[in-house]
C-alpha cells in the first residue's frame, strides 16, 4: 500500500491482515490453524478433505468432493500419521484442487470458497475497525498470496468484503520480502502492534 490508508490481506496456508491509517496500525488473525486462519489455504483444503472423508464414512453427502479429491484421498489413505506435517501439507496442497473445482462449477467446492470468502471479509473489516471507526473513510484493500492465484476465489473475497465495507481494491506493488526491510527502515524502533518481537 505504500503510505496509503487501508488493509493488506495475505493468504498462504494461513491468513494475516494488517491495517494502516494515519500512523495507526492493526493486526488480525495469523493465529494458526487451530485457533484461526479461517479462509486460508489450509482451511480450504482441510474443509474439503473433511467433507469428502465424512462422505466416504456415510456422515455427509459431498459426493462431488469425493470425485474431485480422488488423488488427495488416496494420499490420505497412505499417511502414517493423520495428524502430522504430511497431513497438513496434504490439506494445503488440496486447496489448488478445490479452487480449480469451484472454478469448474463443483457445487460443494464453490460453497467452501464462499464460506472462506465470508470469513476473510470479516477479518478485513475487523482489522480496519482497529484503526478507523469513521464510515466515511474509504480504505484501499490489497489481497495477496498463493491462494489468490485463483481468480474465482479472489472475486468471491472481493464481493464479500464489498458487502461489508466501502473500499477500493488495488494490486500489490511488491511483496512482504521487499516490504519488510522497507518497514524496518521506516520504523527502526518497531511499531505496535507490528514487530512485537522486535526487541525480544
Amino acid at each position: 500500500l505504500g503510505n496509503q490508508n487501508g488493509v493488506v490481506l495475505t493468504l498462504g496456508g494461513g491468513v494475516v491482515a494488517i491495517s494502516s491509517n494515519a500512523g495507526k496500525f492493526g493486526h488480525a488473525d495469523g493465529k494458526g490453524s487451530i485457533f484461526g486462519d479461517l479462509g486460508g489455504g489450509f482451511w480450504v483444503g482441510q474443509t474439503a478433505m473433511r467433507r469428502a472423508i465424512a462422505t466416504l464414512d456415510g456422515r455427509d453427502d459431498a459426493n462431488d468432493l469425493v470425485e474431485l479429491l480422488h488423488s488427495e484421498l488416496q494420499e490420505h489413505e497412505k499417511l502414517e500419521s493423520k495428524n502430522g506435517v504430511e497431513a497438513t501439507t496434504l490439506c494445503i496442497n488440496a486447496t489448488k484442487t478445490v479452487t480449480a473445482g469451484a472454478e469448474a462449477g463443483v457445487v460443494n467446492a464453490l460453497e467452501i470458497l464462499n464460506a472462506g470468502a465470508d470469513y476473510l471479509a470479516k477479518t478485513v473489516l475487523g482489522v480496519w475497525r482497529k484503526v478507523s471507526s469513521n464510515n466515511s473513510e474509504i480504505p484501499i484493500v490489497c489481497i495477496m498470496g498463493g491462494p489468490t492465484r485463483n481468480q474465482t476465489y479472489v472475486d468471491l473475497i472481493k464481493q464479500a468484503i464489498s458487502a461489508r465495507l466501502d473500499c477500493n481494491f488495488t494490486t500489490a506493488k511488491s511483496d512482504h520480502l521487499i516490504g519488510a526491510p522497507l518497514t524496518a527502515e521506516l520504523y527502526p524502533a518497531g511499531v505496535d502492534p507490528l514487530f512485537k518481537w522486535w526487541h525480544a
